[in-house]
């Protein structure tokens, strides 16, 4: 094997195992925003109230960072295939 064709490889290697922890991420980030809905669904008060659940939360930065970030790896690899 040349070294071309092991950088190419390389490259498809990497690609597949990013795209398959970006598909991970993004699963459980629905995960989570749907068991958030429920919780505030089940947390709501009656109409009229204007209390925020104590449920409630903003988004994980960390997990959205994480996705950003593995985006931006497969831009990078995907540049270098060319």
């Amino acid at each position: 094997m040349t070294a071309k064709e092991h950088n190419e490889t390389a490259l498809r290697d990497l690609e597949t195992e990013l795209r398959t922890e970006l598909a991970v991420a993004e699963q459980a980030d629905a995960a989570e925003q749907a068991e958030q809905a429920d919780r505030v669904d089940q947390a709501r008060p009656e109409p009229g109230w204007d209390a925020v659940a104590d449920d409630e939360r903003p988004p994980d930065p960390d997990g959205e960072r994480y996705e950003s970030r593995l985006r931006s790896l497969l831009g990078a690899v995907s540049a270098l295939e060319r």
